[in-house]
């Protein structure tokens, strides 16, 4: 049987059955505990958790900096676009 002709499954009841037809688990994560970072070995969670931070939220930036074009980004705009100042009440 294809999926898309699969019934419809709505009940809680209906899931539970197939969860049991398939018997499927849940399968535990295992995250490193250990993390390698300049030939460095790292083990505090907030550290690690810090150094993912800084390493995602850098991607950005990193490439931005590797774009060499003379093209403004203002061209993209339509004439139609501007920016106001916005104060607080």
């Amino acid at each position: 049987m294809l999926l898309n002709q699969m019934p419809k499954l709505h009940g809680e009841s209906e899931w539970r059955v197939l969860n049991e037809i398939i018997k499927t688990k849940k399968k535990a994560s295992n995250i490193n505990s250990i993390f390698k970072v300049d030939n460095q070995e790292i083990t505090d969670p907030v550290d690690i958790a810090n150094r993912l931070c800084s390493y995602f939220s850098s991607i950005g930036p990193n490439l931005a900096k590797e774009i060499h074009s003379s093209v403004s980004h203002r061209g993209f705009l339509s004439s139609h676009f501007s920016c106001q100042s916005v104060g607080v009440s």
